[in-house]
C-alpha cells in the first residue's frame, strides 16, 4: 500500500483518497438529476426507483468487492 511504503506520500494518498470520494458524490449527484430526464413521464417514478435501489446495492457491495480484489493482489 502507498502509505505504508513512504510516510512521505501519506498526504498524497488521503488528498487523492478525498478528491476520489468527491469526484464519485459529484457524478451521482449529476447522474441521479440526469437519468430523471430520460424517463418518460409515465414510468418516471418506477425507472428512479429501480436506478436508486441499483446505486444502494451497488454502495453495499463496493466494500466486499475492494475487500476481495486486495486479497486476490
Amino acid at each position: 500500500m502507498l502509505c505504508r511504503s513512504s510516510p512521505a506520500l501519506y498526504w498524497v494518498t488521503v488528498v487523492l483518497a478525498n478528491v476520489g470520494k468527491f469526484g464519485i458524490s459529484a457524478a451521482f449527484a449529476i447522474i441521479y438529476v440526469w437519468s430523471a430526464e430520460l424517463f418518460p413521464t409515465l414510468v418516471r417514478s418506477s425507472g428512479m426507483g429501480s436506478s436508486s435501489m441499483m446505486a444502494r446495492v451497488g454502495g453495499m457491495v463496493c466494500p466486499y468487492i475492494a475487500d476481495l480484489v486486495s486479497k486476490a493482489g
